[in-house]
């Protein structure tokens, strides 16, 4: 399966899985994904320390990935989500494809997200005839591929193209992002002197009789062209690539499938378009309110107010309710509740800086600018600035994602580490939070990480419970920061990086008490003071 792998790997679809099992079995369809259309064996939830690969992310020039980049990487390093998202079923974009044929020799199939057919279905019955595979292939070294015209007629055995599963009757449709005639050498030829080689094959995926359909000029593949349902569902696109952090073979991944699932979702607003820099916290949102929606919906308009049945993952792990009561501290009046389920919680930095510089810890900071009165007067009794706001918590996530909200941004670095020289490596709801009892206890939380901005460049960093250190994910690069101190020091302060997502999770029953040790005293190896002294603090309420 290892060729399977590559081509899932670079092609980043998942809702062809069906197809590999009618050709290979369940047991190569379960070797690439773990699980898939249909039900097939689910993925194992182990205990939280259990290692999990740590993969670093492409982001070539001009290409601006940081921020999706950083999203990824906090999404996978939270273990309420990886699990739940990666039990969750998969999408099946394309019909049933159980009847479906092998195809005929000398054209293997690959896992594909691109249809590109000339015509549309007319049939449900029907599967696609054909899939685009990009390949990218080293300019210093042969391929080891015999053309005719623009089609394989021979791989050399144990070549490059060999290795990653190329089979005779391929069909070059491009060499980097050229559409190509009838002679692939000399195209390949020009684009070796460039110093790139990427190749889009079509491949038959279920042989109709004769020739495999040709393509017309205004469909032919280009280098993103994502036009098929699945190519733009940024649920299946994240999928792929969970899944080639689970069992692929490489240690930097493209995360272009979900780049592309989202430029295609949101064309119309003009948003996450290829090269353009977007915020994380956003990219974020727009990610929980697609899988909110659900298969065939750009998630636009989904609010997580919306009922969803069954219970989407983000519901499952990020949605929380809160209730702001309004009530004047002179009389009696007390304001209508007003609900706001969400799945990630604002914080405004303004209202917390203050208790902050004075050494206040987060969460009773947070407590008390959720409290605190709202400046304005009371409707009944007139008194000024007698409003004061409550916040209770009716429903509580597994994990919180919290955003903050800076007041300008390049907030001083004294500022900065005011916040996190604040966090406690654990966070108990009920101290941030009023509740009812009715809910029962609320589960305490472990401070997991962040995501941190700063010279229009996004990194993530994550508590990694297996080799107790602290990760810096920055796009391709992974290192390791021994302790909270280090990590705040070097990073954050001097690198002038700003939080801008913090992560809080349940903490579950089975980690061992060794490790939340271990992880309490790299917390609290932390100073108070800034390093060098402090330079002001920018972020006071006018």
């Amino acid at each position: 399966t290892s060729w399977l792998k590559s081509f899932f790997w670079g092609c980043g679809s998942v809702t062809m899985l069906e197809t590999v099992a009618s050709w290979f079995g369940d047991d190569a369809a379960d070797a690439i994904s773990g699980g898939g259309c249909g039900g097939r064996r689910p993925v194992k939830q182990g205990p939280w320390p259990e290692p999990f690969p740590e993969r670093g992310l492409e982001n070539g020039f001009g290409e601006n990935h940081c921020f999706l980049n950083a999203t990824i990487q906090a999404l996978w390093n939270l273990q309420t989500f990886r699990d739940s998202f990666t039990a969750a079923p998969e999408h099946c974009h394309v019909p049933a494809v159980q009847d479906a044929q092998p195809p005929h020799e000398g054209a293997d199939s690959v896992i594909g997200t691109e249809d590109i057919s000339p015509e549309p279905r007319v049939s449900d019955a029907e599967v696609p005839d054909y899939v685009v595979v990009p390949l990218e292939f080293d300019t210093r070294t042969k391929m080891g591929i015999f053309w005719r015209g623009d089609t394989v007629s021979r791989v050399t055995p144990g070549s490059p193209a060999d290795q990653v599963g190329v089979r005779p009757g391929w069909r070059c449709l491009a060499v980097n992002g050229q559409e190509v005639g009838e002679d692939a050498k000399a195209a390949i030829r020009e684009a070796k002197q460039q110093g790139t080689l990427v190749i889009h094959f079509q491949l038959v995926v279920q042989d109709a009789g004769g020739d495999p359909p040709q393509p017309s000029s205004s469909t032919a593949v280009k280098i993103h062209p994502p036009i098929s349902p699945e190519a733009s569902c940024c649920y299946c696109a994240l999928k792929s690539i969970f899944a080639n952090y689970r069992f692929g073979d490489h240690t930097v991944l493209p995360p272009d499938v979900l780049r592309m699932a989202l430029s295609k979702s949101f064309e119309k607003e003009k948003r996450f378009r290829l090269g353009d820099m977007e915020d994380a916290c956003e990219t974020m949102e727009a990610l929980f309110a697609s899988f909110h929606s659900g298969p065939g919906s750009s998630g636009r308009s989904a609010e997580a107010d919306t009922q969803c049945t069954p219970v989407c993952v983000p519901h499952k792990v990020f949605g929380h309710s809160v209730v702001e009561l309004r009530r004047c501290s002179a009389c009696t009046y007390t304001a209508d509740p007003v609900t706001t389920p969400s799945f990630v919680l604002r914080v405004y930095v303004a209202e917390v800086i203050e208790p902050l510089r004075r050494g206040v810890k987060l969460a009773k900071a947070l407590r008390s600018a959720f409290e605190s009165t709202d400046g304005t007067n009371c409707p009944r009794c007139a008194s000024k600035s007698s409003m004061v706001r409550e916040r209770f918590l009716v429903e509580a996530p597994k994990s919180f994602v919290v955003s903050l909200v800076w007041p300008t941004r390049a907030p001083k670095a004294a500022s900065t580490w005011a916040l996190v020289a604040a966090v406690e490596p654990f966070l108990d709801p009920a101290s941030v939070f009023q509740y009812d009892n009715r809910m029962g206890k609320l589960k305490r939380m472990a401070f997991r990480g962040l995501v941190c901005f700063g010279g229009r460049h996004y990194v993530a960093t994550f508590w990694n419970w297996s080799q107790r250190c602290w990760t810096v994910f920055n796009d391709k690069n992974v290192s390791h920061v021994a302790d909270w101190s280090q990590l705040a020091r070097g990073t954050l302060y001097r690198g002038a990086m700003v939080p801008t997502l913090m992560f809080f999770e349940n903490i579950p029953d089975d980690l061992p008490k060794e490790d939340l040790e271990a992880f309490e005293e790299c917390m609290e190896s932390i100073k108070q003071a800034p390093p060098g002294g402090g330079d002001g603090f920018d972020c006071a309420i006018s």
